[in-house]
């Protein structure tokens, strides 16, 4: 999986250069643990990203063995993966 994360207009003055940037696909059906995911710095936006089995949270849960999966990005100020206060997800 690849593609292109760039951050909206309307969050530019929420966003710091050192807020951690996430990545992640997760299945569309199935479990909600990412499958692979992508740490970044909202200073590296726009970024090109490539998601694939090496990034997988778990080996016996690969990205490759399913077939629709949602790809989702997450600024975090505290560069914790989880949702929490400051989070903004895309």
């Amino acid at each position: 999986m690849s593609g292109v994360v760039t951050l909206a207009p309307q969050l530019a003055g929420k966003v710091a250069p050192g807020d951690t940037v996430f990545i992640f696909a997760r299945a569309a059906e199935g479990p909600r643990m990412p499958l692979a995911i992508l740490r970044k710095r909202a200073s590296d936006l726009p970024v090109q990203f490539t998601l694939d089995d090496s990034m997988g949270m778990a080996p016996q849960m690969k990205l490759s063995a399913f077939p629709q999966v949602v790809i989702g990005a997450r600024v975090s100020k505290s560069a914790n993966a989880n949702p929490s206060r400051g989070t903004f997800r895309a």
